[in-house]
């Protein structure tokens, strides 16, 4: 009866705090067929990616882009707001290794930031170092999950305060991440089930 009971306990106590673990996923990657050509950059000198459609707020906890550093180097993750250019994220500096073969994903640190429905963006990194990137010529649009990408690139100057300063016709690569949605328990659930350890206890207490 006593491992019964502890049994049941148990079991109530983990419906009440246990939680999927936090999963992060691609909600949007422009790379693909169609990167036709390379773009060669001096250090303080780098691509971004115009967000050009936002369907509805999306939250995204860090972002991707696609470039080929023959050494050593920093990167900020920089986004800025594509009509008044304004700088609204800039993480601090991420260290990366040279790459060996050809391209490689360069991902940001985790952080939180909220894409508006019906704003525009400009999204990407600015190095210490020279780098070069594919990108997809020229124009064109490509959309995932309610987000647009649209082949006319920012470009962003001075690695130590980096501004954007205008726009060519490019799409350079890009990869959003966001937070798998999790199931947490109703209000109604967690009372629920906080009864029937409170039953339990009681019960417990008065066949003692």
């Amino acid at each position: 009866m006593k491992s019964k009971f502890t049994l049941a306990l148990c079991i109530i106590a983990l419906a009440l705090v246990a939680l999927p673990a936090s999963a992060t996923s691609i909600i949007f990657d422009n790379s693909g067929p169609g990167w036709n050509d390379r773009t060669f950059r001096g250090a303080g000198y780098d691509p971004g990616t115009h967000i050009s459609g936002v369907a509805t707020n999306t939250t995204i906890t860090g972002f991707e882009v696609l470039n080929h550093m023959g050494t050593a180097g920093n990167l900020k993750f920089l986004i800025f707001d594509h009509s008044t250019h304004a700088l609204l994220y800039s993480s601090a500096a991420q260290a990366f290794l040279a790459d060996l073969g050809g391209d490689s994903w360069k991902a940001s640190s985790a952080f939180s930031f909220t894409l508006l429905a019906g704003s525009q963006y400009d999204i990407g990194v600015i190095a210490d170092v020279a780098l070069d990137a594919p990108y997809r010529c020229c124009g064109g649009s490509y959309t995932q999950n309610g987000i647009t990408s649209f082949g006319d690139n920012a470009n962003f100057l001075d690695f130590a305060n980096p501004f954007q300063l205008g726009h060519a016709f490019t799409d350079v690569g890009l990869r959003l991440l966001a937070d798998d949605q999790q199931s947490v328990p109703e209000p109604a659930t967690l009372m629920l089930l906080g009864s029937g350890l409170a039953g339990l206890l009681l019960r417990r207490k008065r066949a003692a």
